[in-house]
């Protein structure tokens, strides 16, 4: 059950410019506008008996923002890292996951981001976890390798799941981005997260796992673009996530 959400800033003017879907060798889109408006608000959304705020965070920095009186602090519009775009559940643990790709190659981590989740909107307690993900490889530049895919996962850092009493039972979000020529000295962008989540739930997939595509609105969207203040981040999502259930 989706509890809130707070609709995109309306009425600015903007513009788009030379934006396209052209792919890279593996599927990667190639150029993006330039689009002057912020991302949409990050809030509390209610997935059964549990609660997540729908992107990750840079830092443990924040006001309220739609899950309840402010504790540690909650996420705000210049605080946000990438969206959520996917979520485990059955018997989901984070550890489980994670090493289900690992044959794939997605053994190595990057740099850690937060999630605030809690029992549900409002509720107390809630927590924040802390993720540094796993990413397909780490090689960079010097290796010719320039194109990594990148999954951080969130839950309960006391059990390493969330547990939901409705009916999804054992849960983990995540966030999805690619991370392009990263520590390279040219061309280095991040993002692009509905296309990463899109890669990997074919990884999952293939090691087995089922899905449904962009089952839950997570109300996050975010139109293909370079970020107006940081031209290495580039927004997209089409604001639901894709269940992937675990047995």
């Amino acid at each position: 059950m989706i509890v809130k959400w707070h609709a995109r800033m309306a009425n600015l003017a903007c513009a788009l410019v030379g934006s396209t879907l052209g792919v890279l060798g593996i599927g990667v889109p190639a150029s993006h506008g330039i689009i002057v408006y912020p991302w949409s608000t990050p809030i509390g959304v209610g997935w059964g008996s549990t609660a997540f705020i729908n992107y990750d965070s840079q830092s443990l920095a924040g006001t309220t923002g739609g899950m309840g009186p402010n504790v540690v602090g909650e996420p705000t519009p210049t605080n946000v890292d990438w969206p959520v775009t996917v979520a485990f559940f059955g018997h989901a643990t984070i550890n489980g996951v994670k090493n289900a790709l690992n044959a794939q190659g997605f053994t190595q981590t990057g740099g850690a981001m937060y999630n605030l989740e809690a029992n549900a909107v409002g509720a107390q307690p809630r927590f924040w976890d802390q993720d540094s993900g796993r990413k397909n490889s780490s090689g960079g530049c010097l290796q010719g390798d320039f194109v990594h895919l990148h999954m951080r996962y969130y839950a309960d850092p006391m059990t390493d799941y969330n547990y939901d009493s409705s009916g999804y039972g054992y849960t983990v979000i995540a966030t999805t981005h690619h991370d392009v020529q990263e520590g390279c000295n040219f061309g280095t962008w991040y993002g692009d997260s509905e296309w990463a989540a899109y890669m990997f739930t074919q990884a999952y997939s293939a090691a087995g796992y089922g899905f449904y595509t962009d089952a839950m609105a997570t109300y996050n969207p975010e139109p293909t673009r370079m970020d107006s203040g940081d031209s290495t981040h580039h927004w997209q999502n089409n604001g639901a996530a894709t269940l992937i259930y675990v047995g």
